[in-house]
């Protein structure tokens, strides 16, 4: 999550244990109708450029 706001500008919250079951971490976006197309094109080109980051970091937890 720290990757996705300091890196990329796009803010987001984690969700984790209690609220989730142990071993998951959710990521919870926060869309608004202020955001525009560009908004979202930017939010998915930060997801897919932290993807395998992300599959590393929980490659770790599941080992």
């Amino acid at each position: 999550m720290r990757v996705l706001r300091e890196e990329h500008g796009v803010f987001v919250s984690g969700v984790a244990y209690p609220v989730v079951p142990k071993g998951i971490v959710l990521i919870r976006l926060i869309p608004t109708a202020a955001h525009n197309d560009a908004h979202i094109e930017k939010t998915l080109q930060a997801f897919e450029a932290i993807k395998d980051f992300v599959e590393a970091e929980s490659s770790k937890i599941s080992a």
